[in-house]
């Protein structure tokens, strides 16, 4: 089954609070394809760029083992908190795992920027994982809850559509930049 059965009762107050926060049927969809997109393709940006911000920026002895921990940790985050943040966002609604995992997100990256040691690298790799697993989870049931039933196929490709476009723009912005341009 798609989702874990509940009781009446509890389906009747998560129906009211989808429909007070104007997530049913496509009320929601633009905001939600637009939000898609742009964390598409922040996430979709790190693995293109990452080591040359670890080997400018951070710039440790050996910038490969640094991007590699990075890479390691950051994996590690996602898988350990899709299946928990799915199961949170069914109990405490979408909004307040999606506003968690942009915040932790966010500190993630700054603490990545503040950092040289590699405890702190581990730390905002791992920050950045569960905000990215959290976020991934938590916005597929999002998906699924804007999607109307008879149309949800076709809402469900419109994410897929906004998840790749988010993907790609973030190669192609890379290619746009004035460093690219010039050979840098």
């Amino acid at each position: 089954s798609r989702v874990q059965e509940t009781s009446p009762s509890k389906a009747r107050r998560y129906q009211r609070d989808l429909e007070s926060e104007g997530r049913v049927g496509v009320r929601g969809l633009g905001p939600f394809l637009a939000s898609r997109f742009l964390v598409m393709a922040a996430i979709s940006s790190a693995p293109a760029y990452a080591f040359f911000f670890v080997r400018d920026v951070v710039a440790p002895e050996n910038p490969a083992r640094t991007l590699a921990l990075l890479v390691s940790v950051t994996g590690v985050g996602m898988a350990v908190s899709v299946l928990p943040a799915g199961a949170l966002s069914d109990r405490l609604g979408r909004r307040p795992l999606l506003l968690a995992a942009g915040v932790l997100g966010v500190g993630g990256l700054f603490l990545l920027l503040l950092t040289r040691t590699w405890e702190g690298i581990a730390l905002a790799g791992l920050m950045l994982g569960v905000a990215a697993g959290t976020f991934l989870s938590t916005n597929w049931a999002l998906a699924n809850d804007l999607a109307p039933g008879r149309a949800a196929a076709k809402y469900l490709g419109l994410a897929n559509l906004a998840s790749a476009g988010g993907a790609m723009m973030a190669r192609l912005a890379g290619r746009l930049t004035p460093a690219a341009r010039v050979g840098v």
